[in-house]
């Protein structure tokens, strides 16, 4: 900021205003190189803009009582030093001035000398503190439209932030899942602060009314409340990734950071936008009824713009999450999965969301581990802050029983998203695995004091008991967690497998048997029937069923492998080399 003032005066005292341009200022201050687009690259107006603010702020405030006042007027960015009833620094700017004697140039150069050096003062000890922020949360933005019906809009409008903002470098940007536990709940900054490890929040509204947008932002500084910067924009609605764009680079410029990521393509379908944005809106309910809603966006969204990365990439998550959980057969996803992702890459190989698609599809649909690895690490190299990505790597790690290495990635996850449910029941299950099982139990109360109904918790605790020998606790957990999933085939057949470990066979056939019926009205995949069939002594169909499920590549496989669920099986010396097989390692 002092450097942009000081540059346009002294070209100004130097009779060489005329040089005062867009692409000079550009390249001369913010070192930007020769080939320069201001058009692209919007840095010098946004700028501009804060630097009219802060003069007008000073000379309103600690510098009303200055004898000399320097303004900045609009259009342009030739300065005017005058006395101190100067015309404001958003009035329309007046003509050049006459040519100055020598005695009158070296009176305003002085002038103008003071002038920086106390606003370069002032602005020092007003933004102390700001400069030395280094990680922020983007909560929700309010849906403060008169029909109250943006609320996908506002989410979306939200994560797109966060998203652009992630990998500005020196600036940890909390990730989506973690702010998103502040929705619609009041907290105090301060306290938002501690739970996130963040040292700044920027909250705001969206109003979209017939075509136009108003936008309000305000970053606040967690440790007291101070309100650092504010501003409003009053935009058409066409223009809302542009008021993305410009909103992260003001508020990077204010905590003296530079954003890496590019602009974003202006959409060619405002329809396709809010198709995408309604289709990440559900895709964060991980729910499979939610799930499915959510291809139908994408879906829809590919169709009105089928030049977009970000929609096929959003396809390509939907598909395999279906399968990573087993709501879906491989067989049946993998060859809409793969296109999804690969086509996502051909468009924009630069997009870390398209590098993780396709990773997850190498990873969990083709067993393709080195390519798995490679998609992970380049998402990861693209967008550093992409704890998304870096949990997905964690999970790779987990595969090849990498426990140490695997539980890392997810400590750094948690750093960037500590909220995130998935991540923190995931962190819970390599501990398990590591067999710390206090550790597992401590991290999962933890998730369930923010969480309680989500449905992982109570499976995971349930494993956990059971590895204690704890059946009473187990068999109480599971049963919470089929109610929950509303006898969801995963639930009935884990509650199944703990009955027959802890001897009561009876209720066990009775809940096997439940599940081979729901076979026949639904996908159910064939290692749940292992799990059960294992545990009650059958181990010739166990053998069967396990066969069935590494032929047919399921999703859990991976997870289970390396899981004390699965101990039984792994501890049979003539499915070694099927087991082998799972996750191509």
């Amino acid at each position: 900021m002092v450097r942009f003032l000081t540059f346009v005066v002294e070209k100004t005292l130097a009779g060489e205003e005329a040089q005062l341009k867009e692409y000079v200022v550009g390249t001369e201050v913010f070192d930007r190189p020769q080939s320069f687009d201001p058009k692209a690259d919007t840095i010098v107006r946004v700028e501009a803009r804060r630097l009219r603010r802060k003069l007008k702020e000073y000379y309103d405030q600690e510098g009303a009582a200055d004898e000399i006042r320097i303004d900045v007027p609009s259009p342009g960015y030739v300065p005017v030093i005058s006395a101190a009833s100067a015309t404001p620094s958003d009035a329309p700017a007046p003509p050049p001035p006459a040519a100055a004697t020598p005695r009158k140039a070296v009176l305003a150069a002085a002038a103008a000398g003071i002038g920086i050096l106390a606003l370069a003062g002032w602005w020092l000890t007003r933004t102390a503190g700001a400069n030395s922020i280094d990680s922020i949360a983007v909560l929700p933005f309010s849906d403060m439209s008169s029909a109250k019906d943006q609320e996908y809009f506002c989410d979306g409008f939200t994560e797109e932030l966060i998203s652009t903002l992630a990998g500005t470098p020196g600036l940890r940007v909390v990730a989506r899942t973690s702010v998103f536990a502040f929705k619609n709940r009041p907290a105090d900054i301060r306290e938002i602060g501690r739970v996130l490890n963040a040292g700044a929040i920027v909250e705001g509204s969206v109003r979209r009314d017939q075509g136009n947008l108003r936008i309000t932002a305000q970053l606040i500084r967690t440790r007291d409340g101070y309100h650092i910067w504010s501003h409003s924009y009053d935009r058409k609605l066409e223009d809302v990734l542009a008021v993305q764009q410009e909103l992260a680079e003001q508020l990077a410029g204010t905590l003296e950071k530079q954003l890496s990521k590019p602009a974003p393509a202006p959409s060619d379908s405002l329809e396709a936008h809010d198709l995408y944005l309604l289709g990440r809106y559900h895709w964060n309910r991980f729910e499979p009824e939610e799930i499915e809603k959510a291809m139908g966006y994408f879906e829809k969204a590919i169709a009105l713009e089928p030049g977009s990365a970000r929609n096929y990439s959003g396809l390509a998550d939907a598909y395999s999450y279906l399968i990573d959980m087993d709501f879906a057969p491989t067989a049946e996803m993998l060859p809409k999965a793969r296109a999804a992702a690969d086509r996502a890459l051909e468009l924009d190989p630069n997009s870390a969301e398209a590098h993780c698609a396709r990773g997850l599809v190498a990873h969990e649909l083709e067993w393709d581990q080195p390519r798995a690895k490679r998609e992970f690490l380049r998402a990861i190299e693209l967008k550093p802050n992409y704890a998304y990505g870096i949990h997905w790597y964690g999970h790779f790690l987990e595969s090849q029983g990498k426990l140490q290495e695997a539980l890392a990635e997810m400590k750094r996850a948690l750093a960037i998203d500590p909220l995130s449910r998935m991540i923190v029941d995931d962190s819970a299950m390599i501990q398990w695995k590591l067999h710390r099982y206090d550790d597992a139990l401590k991290s999962l109360e933890r998730g369930q004091e923010l969480d309680p109904d989500y449905f992982l918790y109570d499976l995971s605790r349930a494993c956990v008991y059971e590895s204690q020998k704890d059946f009473p606790r187990a068999l109480e957990a599971f049963r919470i967690a089929r109610q929950k999933l509303r006898d969801a085939p995963l639930a009935v057949a884990l509650l199944a497998r703990d009955e027959a470990l802890a001897g009561d066979t009876g209720s066990a056939r009775r809940d096997l048997a439940v599940l081979k019926e729901e076979a026949g009205k639904m996908y159910v995949p064939d290692y749940l029937f292992a799990a059960v069939e294992y545990a009650l002594g059958d181990v010739e169909a166990g053998r069967a069923s396990l066969k069935k499920s590494i032929d047919a590549h399921c999703g859990l496989l991976l997870w289970l492998k390396t899981a004390p669920t699965f101990d039984q099986i792994t501890a049979d010396a003539q499915v070694a080399e099927q087991m082998r097989k799972i996750g191509g390692s």
